[in-house]
């Protein structure tokens, strides 16, 4: 039998930050009846906006987001953990948030999940599969972008573009906006980021 629920990786902490990294890997499509019961577990809110999604991929993907939150707050805040999670809200942005922090960002591309967390500060993340993309597409999003594919060979544009891209999208939704709010230096740092082994 295989183990399609998130396995969450080892928490990775940003040196002289308040802030941790969980990621988790997850597998084929779980049966209607686990995914019932892991909604059962979700605030209404949270349950609702999970509902809401066609792709069974994206419902997935937003609910092991949210379960990998729930065993972060776990490991984090103790005993609070279950009661922070339940207590998970919607801005009127849609972005999920949780009165008296801690702070918390969630991002999925395939069939990985990542969620970081920060006590003090506003966080972001963003993670994306590398993969060939229409510079057209996103001209309105990142016009600074067409240029990569005008100085560089393809598979080096695409990884430049991604490399921007994730960044400017962990910066805007550590604040809780769009991709179509301009970037300004006072939205806050972009912090590089090594993994430990």
């Amino acid at each position: 039998m295989v183990n399609n629920s998130p396995q969450p990786g080892m928490k990775r902490s940003l040196t002289g930050r308040s802030a941790q990294v969980y990621f988790a890997h997850y597998g084929a499509a779980i049966s209607d009846r686990v995914l019932c019961n892991y909604l059962e577990m979700m605030p209404p809110a949270i349950r609702s906006s999970i509902e809401r999604y066609k792709r069974w991929q994206d419902r997935q993907a937003t609910l092991f987001g949210k379960l990998l939150l729930l065993k972060a707050l776990q490991l984090q805040c103790k005993d609070a953990g279950l009661r922070k999670f339940r207590s998970l809200k919607l801005s009127q942005f849609g972005k999920p948030f949780i009165n008296g922090g801690p702070e918390f960002n969630i991002s999925h591309s395939e069939d990985i999940v990542v969620v970081a967390l920060a006590h003090k500060a506003a966080i972001g993340i963003d993670i994306e599969k590398i993969r060939p993309i229409d510079k057209v597409d996103f001209s309105l999003e990142l016009p600074e972008i067409i240029s990569l594919y005008e100085n560089y060979d393809a598979d080096v544009a695409s990884h430049l573009f991604f490399d921007c891209w994730t960044k400017k999208e962990a910066v805007l939704k550590a604040f809780g906006k769009g991709l179509f709010v301009p970037c300004a230096p006072s939205m806050g740092a972009i912090l590089e980021v090594e993994v430990l082994p």
